[in-house]
């Protein structure tokens, strides 16, 4: 888990060089003009971040469905994780998908469904790379693209999924936190989910070996109270000023999946990540 100076996740516009950048900036000595030319320069990140092949995505989905429901009582298939909250980030992020079977069958071990899912689907795409893992199947395309298949049943208003740490099954309601963020999304004009995806290409770029899950949970609570500028560059600055002390203490997890989204980090660990964002801070500000 490293902290490295990593750099690169901005570039320079092609032709030109820092001081290019700087020199009329500082002659304008204007800081809401070099507001304007960070705020540019995000923008433009997000439209790489946000390229998605969604041809490419919905074709696949549309193949593993249809396999599927051939061979086991699906109830719904729909998108989960980053791709429904609209946290993914192009290249980083994998394609969840949730396949709700029908009713419940207690003596069914998990580890038994998932098994059944990957000899169905290496049947439907013999030569693609496939991964039974604990909690989900893992389809590799030759395109890059990533997908991850994840078998549940209904439970309330929630579904039980594999357990990661055995053959069983655990509740979750991941709706619970996907509500709260799309709140305080809406409450700060709709730059948080673009700021989460900012914040996980930083990280990626920076080395700092974290979830994005944690990442989104830790934007939750930064700024769910905000209420400076709605600004990317601003945002960007606040959300690692409040991640280097929300890292230090673990972040219950509001989808019941377990009790914390970083409970399996160290002492020590937490404090490499704070220091890490200090210095992407810096950086920022730089």
């Amino acid at each position: 888990m490293g902290g490295g100076s990593g750099g690169g996740w901005y570039r320079f516009p092609r032709g030109s060089s820092p001081q290019d950048i700087v020199k009329p900036a500082a002659d304008k000595t204007d800081e809401k003009f070099l507001s304007t030319q960070v705020s540019n320069m995000l923008q433009e990140k997000l439209k790489e971040i946000n390229a998605h092949d969604y041809e490419a995505i919905d074709r696949h989905k549309t193949e593993i469905v249809n396999k599927l429901k051939s061979e086991f009582e699906v109830e719904e298939i729909r998108f989960g994780g980053s791709h429904a909250r609209s946290t993914d980030v192009q290249g980083l992020s994998d394609v969840d998908i949730l396949v709700t079977l029908g009713d419940f069958e207690e003596g069914k071990s998990s580890n038994q469904v998932i098994a059944d899912f990957a000899r169905a689907l290496k049947e439907r795409f013999p030569k693609t790379e496939i991964f039974a893992g604990k909690m989900a199947v893992t389809l590799s395309f030759s395109n890059g693209l990533k997908v991850q298949i994840l078998p549940a049943f209904r439970y309330q208003d929630g579904h039980q999924i594999p357990d990661p740490n055995g053959k069983g099954w655990i509740k979750t309601f991941p709706n619970r936190f996907a509500r709260e963020l799309t709140s305080v999304n809406k409450k700060q004009s709709g730059q948080v989910v673009r700021v989460i995806k900012l914040v996980k290409t930083i990280c990626n770029a920076n080395n700092i070996d974290i979830s994005s899950y944690h990442l989104e949970n830790m934007a939750l609570k930064a700024f769910k109270y905000y209420t400076g500028d709605k600004t990317l560059p601003k945002m960007l600055k606040h959300f690692f000023n409040q991640a280097e002390s929300l890292c230090l203490k673990p972040i219950p997890d509001l989808s019941g999946q377990s009790k914390y989204v970083d409970g399996d980090l160290s002492k020590g660990e937490r404090e490499r990540i704070a220091r890490d964002f200090a210095q992407v801070e810096a950086k920022i500000d730089e």
